[in-house]
C-alpha cells in the first residue's frame, strides 16, 4: 500500500510538472514583448528666425514702460546671440543660461 502511494505521489508530481512546464512555454511565445518607447532625437535646439526673434522679444519688453524699442534691441541682439528668449515679461532667465549670463561692458546683464 505505501509503495502504491508513493507512485500515485509520483506520478502526481510528474503531472503538475508537464503542467507548469506547459503554462510556462506556451504562455511565453502567446505573449508579446512591448516595444520599446520611442526615443527623442539629441541634437542642438532649433535655430530662432528673425521672425521668431521678433515674436518672443515682442511679448518679453510689451509691459516696458521705459524705452521699449532699446528693450527689444537688446532682446532681439541677445536671441539671435543664444538662441533662445525666456518666457513672460520679466525673469524666468534660468530658461536661457546665455540669456541671463551675457554681461555688458559696466558688468551688468545685457539682456532684458
Amino acid at each position: 500500500m505505501e509503495m502504491k502511494s508513493t507512485v500515485y505521489a509520483s506520478l502526481l508530481l510528474a503531472l503538475f510538472l508537464a503542467v507548469l512546464l506547459q503554462t510556462a512555454t506556451t504562455g511565453a511565445a502567446d505573449s508579446v514583448a512591448p516595444s520599446p518607447a520611442p526615443v527623442a532625437p539629441v541634437g542642438p535646439p532649433p535655430v530662432l528666425t528673425n521672425k521668431d526673434c521678433d515674436a518672443k522679444c515682442e511679448v518679453r519688453c510689451e509691459n516696458v514702460q521705459a524705452r521699449p524699442d532699446r528693450c527689444k534691441k537688446y532682446c532681439k541682439d541677445c536671441c539671435k546671440y543664444c538662441n533662445c528668449v525666456p518666457s513672460g515679461h520679466y525673469g524666468h532667465k534660468d530658461e536661457c543660461a546665455c540669456y541671463r549670463d551675457r554681461m555688458n561692458t559696466k558688468g551688468g546683464p545685457k539682456c532684458p
